[in-house]
C-alpha cells in the first residue's frame, strides 16, 4: 500500500504542475477504502509531506481543492479531505475550495452540502466557489 499511495500522489502533483484543472478531487480518495472499508490502519496522516505538496501545488496554481461529502455516506463517515487537511490547506494561504457530493443517483445529488459547509466553516472559510469558464465564482457561506 505505501507504494501506491506515494505512487498516488506523485501522480496528483504531476498533474497539478500540469495546470489544465480548475479543481482537484479525491486527494484522500483512497482512504475511503483503505480505513473505511478495509479498517486497516492506514491514514492521511501517514502521507502529511506528500498531501502537504498537493495542497502547496494548489495553492500555488490555483487550483481549487473540492471537499467531498461521499464519505458521510461511507464507512469512513468523514468529509473527503477531512476538517485537518482542509485546515491544513487554509493555513497554507488556500483559498479555492469547492464543494461536491459525489453523487452517482439522483437520490443522493447535494448530499450532506450543507455538512460540508460547516466543515468549511470551521476551517476558516467564508466562500466556496464554482467556475464558469474557468473562472472561480465565488458563493457565502
Amino acid at each position: 500500500i505505501p507504494a501506491l499511495l506515494t505512487g498516488y500522489y506523485d501522480e496528483l502533483c504531476r498533474m497539478l504542475e500540469w495546470k489544465k484543472f480548475d479543481a482537484i478531487a479525491h486527494i484522500t480518495y483512497p482512504f475511503r477504502y483503505i480505513a473505511g472499508d478495509y479498517k486497516l490502519p492506514y491514514s492521511p496522516d501517514m502521507y502529511r509531506k506528500q498531501i502537504d505538496e498537493v495542497l502547496r501545488l494548489c495553492v500555488e496554481t490555483g487550483t481549487a481543492l473540492e471537499v467531498n461529502t461521499s464519505g458521510l455516506r461511507q464507512n469512513i463517515g468523514e468529509c473527503l479531505p477531512n476538517l485537518d487537511i482542509v485546515r491544513r490547506y487554509r493555513e497554507m494561504g488556500g483559498e479555492l475550495v469547492t464543494l461536491g457530493s459525489d453523487s452517482h443517483s439522483a437520490f443522493t445529488v447535494g448530499a450532506n452540502i450543507e455538512d460540508g459547509a460547516e466543515l468549511l466553516r470551521e476551517a476558516g472559510f467564508t466562500h466556496y466557489y464554482y467556475f464558469e469558464a474557468h473562472r472561480p465564482k465565488a458563493v457565502s457561506l
